[in-house]
């Protein structure tokens, strides 16, 4: 079994990176290949809008470190998303990531020659405020992301964590973060 965790916080050793580190230990033995990459670590260009080349062939023209996410995007079988809540929404360096995926979203609905199996993701939100409709936004583009990939999209299996400002303060969470990893059941 392949996966990832992909960290989408630009913040070192902060809470975000905390649970992916989390997962991480967690889970490496179930795994024949886990890898954990930190969004911020790889060169990511934003998108060109350049539809007279992805509307056409449903690929992308820019070359870099997105070519490594989109393998991972095709072929893993589970993948985490772990996010900071920055207003109401992921950070600007991870949509560029989603928006970088558009050629996927061509290739799936425009060309329908996009097959992928389907398969597991989870998103995990880690926000220092506690608003009402703190995580409304992420969900919506987080679940249109996961659809063209056909990664399941289930808002109770994701975790959302209110409240949890200062740096490494998801520490107190430690148990409860391992206790949601066993009861996901993730075998290899």
């Amino acid at each position: 079994m392949k996966g990832l965790i992909l960290n989408f916080s630009p913040r070192k050793k902060g809470n975000s990176e905390y649970v992916a580190n989390e997962i991480y230990e967690s889970l490496r033995t179930k795994f024949y290949k886990l890898e954990l990459l930190n969004i911020n670590d790889l060169n990511i260009s934003k998108c060109g809008s350049c539809q007279e080349y992805c509307y056409k062939y449903g690929i992308c023209r820019i070359r870099d470190d997105m070519q490594v996410l989109y393998k991972h995007f095709e072929e893993d079988d589970i993948i985490f998303f772990i996010t900071p809540v920055y207003f109401y929404h992921i950070p600007g360096y991870a949509k560029i990531m989603i928006d970088r995926c558009q050629p996927y979203w061509v290739k799936k609905y425009l060309l329908k020659n996009l097959n992928l199996k389907n398969r597991k993701s989870f998103l995990i939100c880690i926000a220092a405020t506690k608003g009402e409709k703190l995580f409304h936004g992420i969900d919506l583009t987080m679940k249109y992301f996961f659809d063209i990939f056909n990664l399941s999209f289930v808002k109770k299996q994701n975790l959302y964590f209110k409240n949890v400002e200062l740096k490494l303060e998801i520490v107190k969470f430690k148990n409860f973060i391992k206790y949601y990893i066993d009861k996901l059941n993730i075998r290899r």
